[in-house]
């Protein structure tokens, strides 16, 4: 059970920690998030001419374009907590059958 607590403990440190480092990466370069795309678009690009980072391509084509902060929280807490859900069940004890005594 500590497992699970401290799993989505350290998931909501981190996202809070990366939206943190966001923010101060936004002060410090007086850069807006449209910006940043807009220098970082040249080099992407170039790593994606490649084919060398299939995995990457596959993220910036399927990103969304500006997510809402609270909605991507949920939907990726919600990866979490369906994973710890599905390892409780695993470990779960089958259920004696009708009839089966039980230890």
């Amino acid at each position: 059970m500590l497992d699970m607590v401290a799993t989505v403990d350290a998931f909501v440190v981190g996202f809070v920690q990366a939206e943190l480092a966001e923010e101060e990466a936004r002060r410090r370069t007086g850069l807006t998030e449209e910006q940043w795309r807009a220098r970082m678009a040249p080099y992407i690009r170039q790593l994606m001419g490649t084919g060398r980072y299939p995995f990457l391509e596959r993220i910036v084509r399927e990103a969304e374009d500006f997510p809402d902060v609270d909605a991507t929280f949920e939907r990726r807490l919600a990866l979490v907590l369906d994973g710890l859900a599905a390892s409780v069940e695993r470990r779960r004890p089958p259920a004696p059958s009708p009839g089966e005594a039980r230890a």
